[in-house]
């Protein structure tokens, strides 16, 4: 029975502590919230990185959304753990608190969720989302299925293609971006 759950752990199925994880597809947050919603891309062929970020408030409106190519971060967990890092910081550009922080990478969200040292790179980006978690901008952060991280998955596929920096913040979005959006608030 163990390494059956082990299996679903590592898929994504059931979170570290045991619980169920029915997060299936995108919900919008509580009434005066924010939801953060980071991926990373990798594309193996071409040995690039990137990052994916969409920002919405209870209504599923779009407050900020960003597509950026990033440096060889030394792995793809370390790229989902910078997607993490880099999504709060795009938050506290745009002055938004109490966020909620979803990402599809159960490997970042244990090594947020877990205190042990580790001196790797990836261990002090850790570190660094968790002091950023203490603050009171953002309230918790949580692991969700690839399922429910479209806008942001697509936004990390669109810096690995084009190599540039998107962002949009609180204006039009591109038709391609809209589409996406609204298939997520069609299921809910």
């Amino acid at each position: 029975m163990d390494s059956f759950r082990n299996l679903r752990q590592i898929m994504g199925e059931v979170e570290a502590d045991g619980n169920q994880n029915h997060c299936t597809t995108w919900a919008p947050p509580m009434n005066s919230q924010y939801r953060l919603d980071v991926d990373a891309g990798f594309d193996s062929i071409r040995d690039k990185y990137s990052v994916g970020m969409v920002v919405r408030d209870a209504q599923g409106r779009v407050r900020g959304a960003k597509a950026c190519p990033i440096r060889f971060p030394g792995s793809v967990a370390c790229a989902e753990l910078l997607a993490i890092r880099m999504g709060m910081d795009f938050c506290l550009g745009l002055g938004l608190d109490n966020v909620c922080i979803f990402s599809d990478s159960l490997a970042a969200i244990k090594a947020v969720k877990e205190s042990d040292f580790d001196l790797s790179h990836s261990g002090g980006v850790a570190s660094e989302v968790r002091a950023m978690l203490e603050g009171i901008s953002f309230l918790s952060i949580h692991h969700m299925r690839r399922t429910a991280n479209n806008v942001a998955h697509a936004l990390a596929q669109r810096a690995l293609v084009f190599s540039v920096l998107f962002e949009w913040i609180d204006g039009v979005l591109p038709s391609w971006l809209v589409n996406i959006v609204s298939r997520d608030l069609s299921i809910i």
